[in-house]
């Protein structure tokens, strides 16, 4: 097959693959409206070109809250009732502005696609003409699979300098579709990162025209490219590192580069100038609306350069980049073949990608919820195409290493594109994951309350046809209450429960129902601790983040040796079972298993309590503490 019937397969195929799953997984009403990230980046273009408000925000807020009113919660310090916008006084002092939290390089490249989608809406009058109705919605998830297409065909451009055909196809098939890159074009194509994709490769292809020809236009392109980026995210200014690296050789290298860097002085001038227009809008919308050139429009939110999340960020199922990216275990291999392989990529690989990852795992989000594994490294994959490709290279050199790298792959492939559907049906939340659950779910199209208990304590559990009860180490129906402040006018059976009381503070409050210490328990390595309760809610907490439990502890003296909490508002009328699913005012068991810890000590103890927010009041009754043993 010759190159441009390959390259039109590969983006045949994609765009079929994209296309298909962005109809089928999208909600095309809720997804920007419904507010966050999306809203934010994109209601520059609405309040400007609409509903000529960007200082206000008023009506266009009011326009929101006419497609989800919910999302609209007006209060005394914010009286707008969003918080994608900061409250400022306004630089004239007369009345406060709202400063739009995001940065507009998003909504920059949204404009042509809402531009056409604001035509047809005006043209035709099928839909309301205000920036939020169907037409708009559908444009803004197009624009970001269509960026994303053109990051992987300028890709295609700078690889094949380098790399074979083949090699090149691979690598774009494994970033199209083994990557979140799929996630965030398919199902999040309104969040930054597709349109970040398109621009680090922008950065790339541009750099390497500027070095190859040494023009004016490249240098500018170049140039903006690298604003628009830092436009989009600040943070990824460190981008620069890549047009000031490529190509440096090692030894000497750094004394050439300057010596060639100073020859060049014109063309850096006009880039730096393209870099500082691509950010002038940014500037000007911030002195006109709080009367500063520079504004930190992220309120509280911040770094902590001292304490980064790297291991986590990297490694943990919260949304771990290489939890669950894993086919980029190929690229850090392959980190160590550039040289061999792509001495140009050497240093601007080598140096962004720490200094990415020690920047994105400093911010106080380091899981970067509201998202389908690590989403800051959707574009940096663009930068790790090149490891990438050099480890492709290396295994085509034996067939054995070939064979096992196909069928790493196409897991890969396949492992992505399936996790993503689960996502979609609610099967995976990765933002709060656990690895215990990710592997469990491996394969699975359905949860069970298993899972679910799995999901919730991080304790793999055992399979109930296997093990057996071989004694009851506690055991309490509380109908010998003497306390009436605890007593529950409901009970499962007997005459009484335990009242646990709700509170209308945001404050943790935590509550011991049993205690003992080990040595007078006998638990052997091996066992299973089965720890169970009927609960009573009366009513859920709106997030599953402010959820209630029922807590197991080995303590030994204040040193915390193993803890699992099982959330109790998820256990009622749970069915189908669900991360959001439970029903207030009914009776239901909650229990779990934890595995009895080794090397406990006779002095240790045994604590078994509850632990929540408790806005609602909650019953207790028959709490049991088992000991079961293989079979």
């Amino acid at each position: 097959m010759k190159t441009n019937s390959k390259l039109f397969f590969f983006f045949l195929v994609t765009t079929a693959i994209y296309l298909g799953s962005l109809f089928y997984y999208s909600s095309w009403t809720w997804a920007v409206v419904g507010g966050g990230d999306p809203w934010g980046y994109y209601a520059y273009l609405p309040a400007a070109f609409i509903q000529h408000d960007l200082d206000k925000l008023d009506r266009t807020v009011e326009v929101r809250k006419q497609y989800k009113p919910d999302s609209v919660k007006p209060k005394d310090d914010n009286p707008l009732g969003i918080g994608e916008a900061l409250r400022v006084e306004s630089p004239n002092g007369t009345s406060d502005n709202y400063v739009i939290k995001y940065t507009m390089g998003v909504a920059i490249l949204e404009a042509p696609f809402f531009a056409a989608a604001h035509g047809y809406a005006k043209l035709t009058g099928n839909y309301p003409a205000d920036g939020w109705s169907l037409p708009y919605m559908l444009a803004i998830h197009l624009a970001g699979l269509c960026y994303a297409m053109l990051g992987l065909w300028l890709l295609w451009l700078v690889l094949r300098r380098f790399f074979s055909e083949n090699i090149t196809l691979a690598v774009l098939s494994v970033l199209a579709l083994a990557t979140n890159l799929y996630y965030f074009c398919v199902y999040a194509g309104v969040m930054a990162h597709a349109f970040q994709f398109f621009l680090f490769a922008l950065v790339v292809y541009a750099t390497v025209l500027w070095y190859e020809k040494q023009r004016i236009v490249h240098a500018l392109l170049l140039g903006f490219a690298c604003g628009m980026v830092t436009l989009v995210r600040p943070t990824e200014i460190i981008l620069l590192a890549v047009p000031l690296l490529y190509g440096m050789k090692p030894g000497h290298g750094l004394k050439e580069r300057l010596h060639f860097l100073r020859s060049k002085l014109k063309h850096i001038a006009l880039a730096a100038l393209a870099f500082c227009l691509a950010g002038l809008p940014q500037l000007l919308y911030w002195k006109w609306t709080s009367g500063h050139f520079l504004y930190y429009s992220y309120g509280e939110e911040g770094f902590d350069f001292l304490k980064p999340h790297i291991w986590r960020g990297m490694f943990e199922y919260k949304n771990g980049w290489l939890a669950y990216t894993p086919v980029m275990w190929l690229g850090m291999v392959g980190l160590l073949l550039l040289r061999r392989n792509a001495r140009d990529w050497q240093w601007p690989v080598l140096v962004f990608m720490p200094l990415n990852i020690y920047i994105v795992y400093s911010w106080w989000c380091w899981n970067y919820i509201n998202g389908f594994g690590s989403r800051p490294m959707v574009e940096a994959s663009v930068l790790m195409a090149f490891p990438l490709a050099s480890f492709f290279v290396e295994a085509g050199k034996r067939k054995w290493l070939l064979a096992i790298t196909a069928i790493v792959v196409l897991f890969c492939i396949w492992l992505n594109i399936f996790n993503t559907w689960q996502f979609k049906k609610g099967l995976i939340l990765s933002d709060a994951g656990k690895g215990a659950y990710f592997w469990r779910m491996l394969g699975k199209t359905e949860m069970d309350i298993l899972d679910l208990v799995v999901f919730e304590t991080g304790e793999p559990q055992p399979n109930p046809a296997k093990i057996k009860q071989s004694r009851v180490l506690h055991f309490e129906d509380y109908d010998q209450l003497t306390d009436s402040t605890q007593w529950g006018e409901k009970a499962f059976a007997g005459q009484r429960s335990l009242k646990i009381e709700g509170h209308s503070d945001s404050q943790l409050h935590y509550q011991s129902f049993w205690k003992a210490k080990i040595g007078d328990l006998g638990l052997e390595r091996g066992q299973w601790l089965r720890v169970s309760a009927q609960v009573y809610i009366t009513g859920r907490p709106k997030r599953i983040y402010e959820g209630n439990y029922l807590t197991c502890s080995f303590k030994r003296a204040k040193k915390s040796l193993k803890g699992r909490n099982l959330r109790l508002d998820s256990k009622p009328g749970n069915d189908p079972v669900s991360f959001w699913g439970g029903q207030p005012e009914l009776w239901a068991e909650a229990y779990y298993w934890v595995k009895v810890p080794p090397f406990l000590q006779p002095d240790d103890d045994l604590r078994i309590g509850f632990e929540g927010l408790n806005h609602k009041t909650m019953y207790l009754d028959n709490l049991s503490v088992e000991v079961w043993e293989r079979k």
